[in-house]
């Protein structure tokens, strides 16, 4: 057999990372799981990965700078595109508010994080659904109404209270690489209240962090949706074929 007989030749997916450092190196090995488990063997995924200054996209978020973040954003989507990206998709909820105006009058298809997680579920079959994020994520708009739109379910929120706590420990704890029994814990306690109280069916990890602290087995009771594992797995269903 020849060399040429044992290649693979895939399209290349374009990750916009450093949303934060913790997650990036996090969805290029959810991209090449998934990978490898289409191709077998020793194959991966053909990727590039654009690495934002954390420090800057969080300086825009907390600024409330849509305008400056979104320039920023398409900045690094260029450079994708440029170094030959068949495919962009970003590795974060929150970031995912300005993708529309980023990825305007582009060529190169985009999928966005909230159409793996509709469609899951959808498939699933579940009439409410919680979700966990950012305090801008959990306070409504474009995430959670794109969600609903593909799913069918109505999404419900913590509390205020609640959401407060969830957005802190995202900032302050998981995107510093620090993952405590405590906050899963309180993870876990805010979850189950939000089934019994409000009929959540399910959550939604929609904050794409998240799934590095709270897994399946945390919370047996409740079906999760990691938006940062479904879209690494739709990234490479979607170049694949």
């Amino acid at each position: 057999m020849s060399t040429s007989d044992k290649l693979i030749r895939q399209p290349t997916i374009g990750v916009l990372g450093g949303t934060s450092h913790v997650v990036t190196p996090a969805y290029f090995q959810l991209i090449n799981r998934a990978a490898r488990a289409h191709h077998g063997g020793d194959h991966i995924g053909e990727t590039l990965i654009a690495g934002m200054n954390y420090g800057n996209i969080k300086a825009y978020i907390h600024d409330g700078d849509w305008s400056g973040l979104a320039g920023y954003v398409s900045d690094a989507v260029d450079r994708l595109e440029t170094a030959g990206a068949d495919l962009i998709i970003g590795s974060s909820n929150t970031v995912h508010l300005v993708m529309d105006e980023v990825m305007a009058g582009r060529k190169t298809p985009f999928l966005p994080i909230t159409d793996p997680v509709g469609r899951a579920i959808k498939r699933a079959g579940l009439k409410k659904v919680a979700i966990f994020g950012t305090q801008t994520t959990m306070q409504g708009g474009l995430v959670m109404d794109e969600i609903a739109e593909l799913s069918g379910a109505e999404m419900v929120a913590p509390q205020p209270d609640e959401q407060t706590e969830i957005h802190r420990i995202i900032f302050e704890e998981l995107c510093e690489e620090r993952f405590l029994d405590t906050s899963r814990a309180r993870y876990r306690e805010i979850a189950l209240r939000m089934m019994e109280e409000d009929g959540a069916e399910g959550l939604i990890l929609g904050c794409t962090e998240i799934f590095l602290l709270l897994q399946q087995d945390d919370l047996p009771e409740l079906p999760l949706f990691a938006s940062a594992a479904l879209h690494a797995e739709a990234a490479v269903a979607h170049v694949l074929g």
